[in-house]
């Protein structure tokens, strides 16, 4: 999408300049201009309505008058009840306190329905997928995957989105959360829609949305979909719709990596990933091989194919002793790749999201696995 010239309007200035620089800290596709309500109204007057011409999007700050709706004239409500997006007569009304992310997303939208352009995406000539599962839980599944994502994001300058295949997501408390941003399982809606028999033929459609809608960060950037209420759709998603799911995220060229934390989740939809992954990454506790996962590991092998194994590690996590020399197991499903993980540490600040510490042992064990997870 080309560059939106964007004007806002307000008598207040101070809150022109925030606004516009929350809009251009979510996006850098706006060019923003400044008015105060009587110049911009003076200029207009001055050329007879030439001058809001040159602006794709004016953002309105002041009284709503029906008969000056124009196309690109939206208007900020004091009121979220007051909010208006008709589309049929192009007209426009947004919430003024609403979040960036969700403004921008909405301007997106406006200025796609106005002009019938839309987004183009360049998809990147390599985007890493990396999957994260267990047999056991409280293997810290979970951590290791925020661990590594926050390797690759502060350390290797990438740009990652975490998805969550767990029943009940445990990756929501480390990422901020916006009130107006919408849903992983409202994104699912737009991107896998049912099918449309038209004329006895089915026919599938598909439209991508505006990502700033549906994206929470943490402290390094990292991004996630904002969780769902309830269960977790993606777990229960059949491969075909989780294999377009991935598809739509890589194709957006947003991301440099992918990583999916599967838990103990063994659905369709962890099955089809382990089979898109580049890498796979299996965690437990236990440096012997169990019963349990040779059960395990044997269920991939019959879902997944015998060489999903050929490109997983096998992670021994919350190791004490780091120095005590790897033990052959003779485990029936053994994966060669061996790696390990000290203990780690979070950081909680009052109302904030937990972090993780990438200090110390724990960051040098996961930089190495970073390492041999990027190695193709």
């Amino acid at each position: 999408m080309e560059n939106i010239v964007l004007g806002i309007v307000s008598a207040d200035q101070d809150y022109c300049r925030a606004l516009g620089l929350s809009l251009l800290a979510v996006s850098d596709d706006f060019l923003i201009h400044y008015f105060d309500t009587k110049n911009f109204v003076r200029e207009c007057n001055r050329d007879e309505g030439d001058f809001m011409e040159q602006f794709d999007l004016i953002l309105w700050d002041g009284k709503e008058i029906e008969d000056t709706y124009n196309g690109h004239l939206i208007f900020l409500a004091e009121k979220a009840s007051l909010v208006k997006k008709d589309y049929q007569n192009q007209k426009f009304s947004l919430y003024k306190y609403c979040g960036a992310s969700a403004m921008t997303s909405a301007l997106f939208e406006i200025y796609s329905c106005l002009t019938g352009r839309g987004v183009v995406f360049i998809p990147k000539d390599l985007v890493s997928m990396i999957a994260f599962g267990s047999w056991e839980g409280g293997s810290g599944c979970t951590t290791v995957t925020l661990a590594v994502a926050q390797e690759l994001c502060r350390f290797h300058g990438n740009r990652i989105l975490v998805l969550s295949l767990e029943s009940v997501e445990s990756t929501a408390g480390h990422f901020d959360y916006v009130p107006e941003i919408k849903s992983i399982g409202e994104f699912l809606y737009r991107v896998l829609p049912e099918k449309i028999i038209d004329a006895g033929n089915a026919s599938q459609e598909k439209t991508v949305p505006f990502f700033e809608s549906y994206i929470v960060k943490d402290l390094y950037g990292i991004e996630a979909f904002a969780p769902s209420r309830g269960k977790n759709p993606i777990s229960e998603l059949s491969e075909e719709d989780m294999q377009k799911l991935v598809a739509t995220v890589i194709d957006s060229g947003r991301y440099d990596a992918v990583l999916i934390d599967m838990g103990t989740c063994l659905t369709k939809a962890a099955v089809a990933v382990m089979e898109m992954a580049d890498k796979l990454c299996f965690i437990t506790k236990n440096q012997q091989v169990t019963r349990r996962e040779e059960m395990y590991l044997g269920h991939v092998m019959v879902c997944a194919g015998e060489e999903t194994l050929s490109k997983a590690i096998r992670l021994t996590n919350m190791v004490k002793d780091a120095s005590t020399e790897n033990k052959e197991d003779g485990g029936r499903h053994y994966v060669n790749e061996r790696a390990r993980a000290r203990a780690f540490e979070f950081s909680v600040a009052k109302s904030e999201p937990e972090q993780i510490i990438l200090e110390g042992a724990f960051g040098e064990d996961i930089r190495k696995l970073a390492q041999q997870l990027l190695r193709r």
